[in-house]
């Protein structure tokens, strides 16, 4: 049995694989990632391996037909893979070439790459468990790839909690597993007559480029082609029936222009100029915290274009940069990012009083 199980106290869904019980332990005299186990190939540096037994898989069973208000479930969709480090049964990550660990990083890209193209994945996690006391059971070197179906709202969450802390009413645009198209996101923040909008993201380069840091986006004609390129990227929901990633940047880079179009009868009016010193006041807490911030930038983000308030989309990090992905894990560094970001928008608003 796999399927999602909502908790209705941290209001996400977890997984359950009841299935996962029956895994072997590793053998003593056999290991199915070795060359010659049949398993895999009898020659390979790195390989992706289909999990055995996995939590989450492109189709899952039906949930047991016991869902009620309060116990929802859900089909467990989406993917588990193995990645298995090297051949040698007994290596060990920090000890492989630097042109061995280039081509599992190759690995691990080309399978992000390809599972985010999947419109029913929104999250890809790539990970490593070590030791029997967290229950991994086959100690030949590797790591896993998750490809979830949800966004796990812990960071919505933790700035939640900071702005809350602060004495403000906040309104999640969701707190259930649902995608909101752009649009709606913006017409949620409209009927709740909120005074800010802020749109968390993680940034992503592709292979062989790098950069670091927050960035904070306001609706505008772009500053830069960067700018430009995100926004198109981020727009992609408006290419349609698209069928393959050329149709999808092309449709989405259409809607972008036109959009920019309409953006020039909108350069003067007040919610720039709003949106514009919400940025300011966000920039100066989180450098005031120590946060690497590289710029304020304009794009036109569609997710942006609706709001009737001051709006800012915040891209928290490069999820492609180790050191951004190793600060993004921290519980720690979230909470001083989500802090600081609390205090700006808390500081923007008494502007003034």
């Amino acid at each position: 049995m796999a399927e999602l199980r909502y908790n209705p106290l941290t209001k996400d869904y977890v997984m359950i694989a009841s299935h996962r019980q029956n895994r072997p332990q590793m053998p003593k005299d056999w290991c199915p990632f070795c060359p010659g186990s049949g398993n895999v190939p009898d020659s390979y540096d790195v390989f992706k391996y289909d999990n055995d037994f996995p939590a989450l898989s492109t189709e899952p069973p039906e949930p047991d037909p016991v869902t009620t208000e309060l116990y929802k479930t859900a089909p467990s969709y989406g993917k588990c893979e193995v990645i298995l480090y090297s051949p040698d049964h007994n290596a060990l990550l920090h000890q492989l070439s630097d042109e061995h660990v280039r081509k599992l990083v190759e690995l691990w890209t080309a399978r992000y790459i390809e599972l985010s193209a999947d419109p029913k994945v929104k999250y890809v996690f790539i990970f490593e468990n070590r030791g029997e006391e967290v229950g991994v059971t086959m100690p030949h070197p590797h790591g896993q790839i998750y490809a979830f179906p949800f966004i796990p709202k812990k960071l919505a969450l933790e700035l939640e909690a900071s702005l809350k802390k602060l004495g403000m009413d906040v309104k999640l645009t969701r707190r259930d597993d649902r995608y909101l198209k752009l649009d709606e996101r913006t017409t949620f923040a409209n009927d709740n007559n909120a005074d800010v909008f802020i749109s968390l993201h993680c940034n992503a380069l592709p292979r062989g480029r790098h950069a670091k840091g927050v960035e904070l986006y306001l609706m505008a004609d772009s500053t830069d082609k960067d700018a430009l390129d995100l926004a198109v990227l981020e727009n992609r929901e408006l290419s349609g029936n698209a069928q393959n990633a050329a149709e999808v940047n092309a449709a989405a880079d259409k809607k972008t222009k036109l959009l920019l179009m309409i953006l020039g009868d909108m350069q003067q009016n007040d919610k720039i100029n709003e949106s514009t010193a919400l940025a300011e006041h966000l920039y100066e807490r989180m450098s005031a915290s120590g946060l690497s911030i590289r710029k304020v930038r304009q794009a036109p983000f569609f997710v942006l274009k609706g709001a009737g308030m001051p709006a800012l989309l915040v891209e928290m990090g490069y999820i492609t940069e180790r050191s951004d992905a190793n600060q993004l894990k921290s519980q720690a560094y979230r909470k001083k990012m989500m802090d600081a970001t609390a205090l700006g928008i808390s500081n923007y608003l008494k502007r003034g009083s």
